[in-house]
């Protein structure tokens, strides 16, 4: 992924912009390989994660505008769950145009994305990005707003969270800690409350 950047910054720019279809959010989740069941416990949800996908070569991709950036299974994707819930949580609150701003941050990423719920049932999010695999924030930070209804950026998210659940049941851990047991609850409720995937990932009805 380092070395996916063409050396014309202004080619990136352009080709974000004419093609129609990528500007916006898009979820691109890794293969989730076979989880090992081995009954441990952890004192918090990011060292369970850590533990659940240390095998896992995988990275989740986000195409921002057009502009992709990764995160791993292993180091990164652990220590956003909270911030992703907290974030995925506000979709459905009654309070709009109300702007919340929630931070991501992990040894490789930094980023924040303020985030507003608006009263025609659309979301407006302005990315400002620190850091990312590759270092092409500034790409990013080009064309850092987006626009989305809120049913199709629920839907960018509901394949990840299924992942996440699947795996955390698949591995039988046990949380020690009743605030990380409430996240795994959050992300089981969150995943009823979307009612579809991304259409590119609705496989059964195709």
């Amino acid at each position: 992924m380092e070395n996916f950047m063409s050396n014309n910054i202004e080619e990136i720019h352009e080709y974000s912009i004419v093609g129609q279809d990528l500007t916006t959010l898009i979820i691109q989740p890794g293969f989730v390989e076979g989880v090992v069941k081995d009954e441990r416990s952890f004192k918090s949800i990011e060292k369970a994660f850590q533990y659940i996908f240390r095998n896992n070569k995988e990275y989740c991709i986000v195409l921002w505008n057009g502009i992709p950036f990764k995160m791993n299974y292993t180091e990164d994707i652990p220590k956003l769950i909270m911030p992703l819930v907290k974030m995925l949580k506000l979709c459905f609150s009654k309070k709009k145009n109300d702007v919340e701003t929630i931070n991501f941050k992990t040894d490789a990423l930094d980023f924040s994305l303020q985030f507003s719920l608006n009263v025609d049932k659309m979301i407006t999010i302005k990315g400002d990005f620190n850091k990312v695999y590759g270092d092409h924030q500034h790409v990013l930070n080009t064309l850092g707003l987006i626009r989305i209804s809120v049913k199709d950026f629920l839907s960018e998210w509901k394949l990840l969270i299924e992942q996440l659940i699947q795996a955390f049941d698949d591995s039988n851990i046990r949380l020690h800690n009743k605030s990380d047991r409430k996240i795994i609850n959050d992300l089981t409720e969150l995943n009823n409350l979307i009612p579809f995937r991304a259409i590119r990932y609705r496989y059964k009805q195709r």
